[in-house]
C-alpha cells in the first residue's frame, strides 16, 4: 500500500498537520545540512594540517640526523594517512548528505500531498498584477525536483540513486556533496604526493 490514499473528503486539519510537518523536517534539512557543511570543514583542516606536518618534516629533516633516518618512513606513514583522511572524512560527510537528501524527499511528498497540481488559483483582480515569475512554468513546483523526485519509487531506491552510489564517484556533479568530495579529495591528493614523493626524495638524499 503507498504512503498516501485517496478519501472522497479530508479534513482541513489534515492540511494543517501537513504544514507542521514540513515545518519539521525543514527544521531537520538545516540541521543535517549544516552537519555535512562541518564534516567537510574539519576533514579539510585535518588535510591542512597533515599537508604542513609534511612540509615542516621535509624543511627541517636535514638538520637533524636521527630524524634524517625516520624521514622517509614517516613521510611515507602521512602519505598513507592523507588517504585515509580523505575517506573518512567523504564517508562522515556521506553519513551527513543523506539524512539532509531524505528530508528533501520527504517535504516534496508533503508538498505533493498538500497541493497535487501545483496549481494555485487566484482573485480574478489580481489579473492586472505583473506578469508572475516564471510564467511559463506548468507548476508552482521546481521542475527538477519533482522530475527527480518522480524518477524513483522509494526512499531507499532515491537515496541509492543520488547518495549511496555516489559517494567515492566524481561524476554528477549537482550537489554539494559532490564539491565537498571535490575539496576532500584535492587537499588528500596534495598530502598523499608530498608524503611519497617527499619520502622518496629524502629516501635518496
Amino acid at each position: 500500500m503507498p504512503w498516501y490514499r485517496f478519501q472522497e473528503s479530508v479534513a482541513l486539519t489534515a492540511k494543517v498537520d501537513l504544514y507542521k510537518l514540513i515545518d519539521v523536517a525543514q527544521k531537520a534539512f538545516i540541521a543535517h545540512t549544516d552537519w555535512h557543511l562541518r564534516h567537510r570543514d574539519t576533514s579539510v583542516r585535518q588535510l591542512a594540517v597533515l599537508i604542513g606536518a609534511e612540509l615542516a618534516g621535509l624543511n627541517f629533516h636535514q638538520y637533524l640526523s636521527l630524524y634524517s633516518i625516520l624521514a622517509p618512513t614517516i613521510l611515507f606513514l602521512f602519505g598513507g594517512l592523507g588517504l585515509i583522511l580523505e575517506l573518512a572524512g567523504v564517508q562522515s560527510c556521506g553519513k551527513a548528505y543523506r539524512p539532509s537528501m531524505e528530508n528533501v524527499l520527504f517535504m516534496n511528498k508533503l508538498l505533493w500531498a498538500i497541493n497535487p497540481s501545483g496549481q494555485i488559483n487566484l482573485p480574478k483582480e489580481f489579473s492586472d498584477s505583473p506578469e508572475a515569475p516564471a510564467s511559463e512554468d506548468k507548476s508552482i513546483f521546481v521542475h527538477r525536483y519533482r522530475k527527480d523526485s518522480a524518477k524513483v519509487k522509494t526512499t531507499d531506491e532515491f537515496i541509492e540513486k543520488y547518495v549511496e552510489k555516489n559517494i567515492f564517484s566524481l561524476l554528477h556533479p549537482s550537489s554539494s556533496f559532490f564539491w565537498s568530495k571535490v575539496t576532500i579529495f584535492f587537499m588528500s591528493m596534495i598530502g598523499i604526493t608530498i608524503g611519497v614523493i617527499g619520502s622518496i626524495v629524502v629516501l635518496k638524499n
